[in-house]
């Protein structure tokens, strides 16, 4: 296997899809082992030792609990051959227990599997593009009178195969092809809706209205290739930008931001919304806090390397960005370099309102941390998922894919792991609720910094007045 160095894992999407396209791409900012089994390959025989020594491997080398050689060497003791003769890697169900036994006896929560369809579905996201119908959609709890689960759709791509059909924000998705979505994870679900460019396929949906009494209709779609937008940017009014940022895997995350925020340029405030955004690449994260952060600590990140730990801090500079290093083998020796930054594309002195929610996560929660902590920008919401570790991805044969935990990150130099982003303003969002109650309260904070802003301009401009004619008074004769 070929390790490519970079690194930050997201957590799987269980509650938000991206059906149409992928936002994912590989680069330096992911780190990824490629080896496995690649696309257009012919399949092959299931081989439970091949599967089971591969996971080791991956976990040996690259998990962060196994940096102390001791630990290491009694883990490898008690794993290796566990299940040599015992015959549980002869079938495919028992291959899948042990290798999920192992990975669980570490004890890391972020350390996950994906079945073939999951990785199927990841590879999709890395692509950038691909064939669907163009909308992003949500799991919500149940909607009276229909299925135990639905799935909400929260974004509609202009132009796409969606968007002629007529569907909108907010409607929901009932039923697949006739099936219904009761007992179906988010990941069958998504199969269902992906296809082959040219193929279509009909969903069933109710559109709620204010009062949610709905008006259910079908709808046949013909999939088709999908150029999904990372971002979305809206102009509130009153001064008020809003910008959407559905995640940090695609390679187009930073250039989107970087557009929305020139299209942000004369805002009064703005309004950045990372609810629902599930991460991906921590050097998609530290570049967009790059856009909006003059000065000050970026990131902390602690990577196990073999027998021993890197820390690298990232800290903006005006011109610049400072790098930090330092090896645990020798702590007291501290590197220092200077790296070209991407240049700001937020005025320094526009109040920023950052949305969160319980699912966001990862690099989402890097640029929360990096807002909150060092451009005091003002958290709406509720506290994030704490996902403070990020993980290397490892192509396993037969189709599968892990994702292991190899370094811990710091936002602004705060450890948020199990603690996540907690928000200065408490804003919950009913399940039942139609309105957007948590947008609501982000432009009301959007709106009450304006006008202290406003009020604090108009105060140093009477000072200014106050003085210069003070001292014309003291000039005359």
């Amino acid at each position: 296997m070929q390790k490519t160095k970079a690194s930050l894992g997201r957590l799987p999407r269980l509650f938000v899809l991206l059906i149409g396209l992928a936002l994912s791409s590989v680069i330096s900012g992911c780190a990824t082992f490629h080896g496995g089994v690649h696309a257009g390959a012919p399949e092959e025989k299931f081989d439970g030792h091949k599967y089971y020594s591969a996971v080791f491997v991956a976990l040996r080398d690259n998990h962060m609990l196994l940096t102390n050689p001791d630990t290491r060497a009694k883990w490898v003791a008690q794993w290796e051959h566990k299940h040599d003769k015992d015959g549980l890697l002869d079938s495919e169900a028992g291959a899948e227990r042990a290798v999920k036994e192992m990975t669980a006896s570490l004890g890391q929560r972020f350390d996950y599997f994906l079945d073939k369809a999951e990785t199927q579905a990841e590879t999709r996201e890395e692509t950038a593009t691909g064939p669907g119908i163009g909308i992003r959609l949500t799991a919500r709890p149940e909607v009276k009178g229909t299925a135990a689960q639905s799935l909400q759709i929260e974004q509609v791509v202009a132009g796409s195969p969606a968007d002629k059909a007529g569907l909108k924000p907010g409607d929901t998705i009932l039923a697949i092809d006739d099936k219904p979505l009761a007992g179906l994870s988010v990941s069958q679900a998504l199969n269902l809706i992906h296809g082959d460019e040219g193929t279509s396929v009909k969903l069933s949906v109710i559109r709620l209205g204010r009062v949610r009494v709905g008006q259910s209709f079908t709808a046949t779609i013909r999939r088709a290739k999908v150029v999904f937008p990372v971002t979305n940017y809206r102009n509130l009014g009153d001064g008020v930008a809003y910008i959407k940022v559905y995640d940090f895997d695609s390679q187009y995350t930073v250039k989107d931001m970087g557009d929305a925020l020139k299209q942000a340029a004369g805002a009064k405030a703005l309004i950045v919304d990372l609810r629902y955004n599930r991460g991906g690449s921590v050097r998609n994260a530290v570049l967009a806090s790059q856009l909006m952060l003059e000065e000050g600590t970026i990131l902390t990140r602690r990577d196990r390397e073999g027998d021993h730990v890197d820390e690298l801090t990232l800290i903006a500079e005006k011109l610049y960005v400072l790098r930090q290093e330092r090896d645990s083998t020798a702590p007291q020796k501290l590197l220092v370099k200077d790296a070209p930054r991407l240049s700001l594309a937020l005025r320094a002195d526009v109040p920023v309102v950052v949305l969160v929610n319980a699912e966001t996560a990862s690099a989402a929660e890097i640029l929360a941390g990096v807002l909150q902590y060092q451009r005091h920008a003002t958290v709406v919401g509720v506290s994030t998922t704490g996902k403070g570790v990020g993980q290397t991805v490892v192509d396993l044969p037969f189709g599968r894919r892990i994702h292991v935990t190899s370094f811990k990150f710091f936002p602004g130099g705060k450890d948020i792991d199990w603690v996540g982003i907690v928000p200065d303003v408490e804003a919950e969002q009913p399940a039942d609720a139609v309105e957007d109650q948590q947008l609501q309260s982000a432009r009301d904070q959007a709106a009450d910094l304006i006008s202290r802003h406003d009020e604090l301009e108009q105060k140093r401009q009477d000072l200014k007045r106050k003085h210069e004619e003070e001292f014309q008074k003291s000039r005359q004769p």
